[in-house]
């Protein structure tokens, strides 16, 4: 009897790790992002918790420099000309690979994604 309930422990441990892996990355979202139009320049992919906003550091390194943007597949994305997700909006759904044809062009300051659930 005690075996079975150790055997039982066991497999319920498991198959909680296993979900709890899975809610994480289904609760991640990423975005690729260039200083440079057509992803090239200084690029990075980041991945980031869903609904988490995203500011630039002025100065630093993507701070209104971005010119090429792009979010993960089933992620929805938005990027904002003001830190912590403030003034003007744009929806990346897919990405842009010339924001400048837009007019945002070293405009992002700013970024959140989300699962795109529609």
């Amino acid at each position: 009897m005690k075996l079975l309930a150790l055997a039982l422990a066991s497999v319920s441990s498991a198959a909680a790790a296993s979900i709890s892996s899975r809610a994480t990355q289904a609760s991640s979202v990423g975005m690729l992002y260039c200083t440079e139009t057509d992803f090239t320049g200084i690029c990075t992919h980041a991945t980031i918790g869903a609904g988490t906003c995203v500011t630039f550091a002025p100065g630093g390194t993507f701070y209104q420099t971005i010119l090429s943007v792009r979010n993960d597949p089933e992620n929805f994305c938005t990027v904002f000309s003001g830190v912590k997700c403030t003034g003007d909006s744009l929806d990346i759904d897919e990405g842009y690979s010339d924001l400048s044809t837009v007019g945002w062009n070293n405009t992002v300051a700013a970024y959140i994604c989300d699962r795109n659930f529609g």
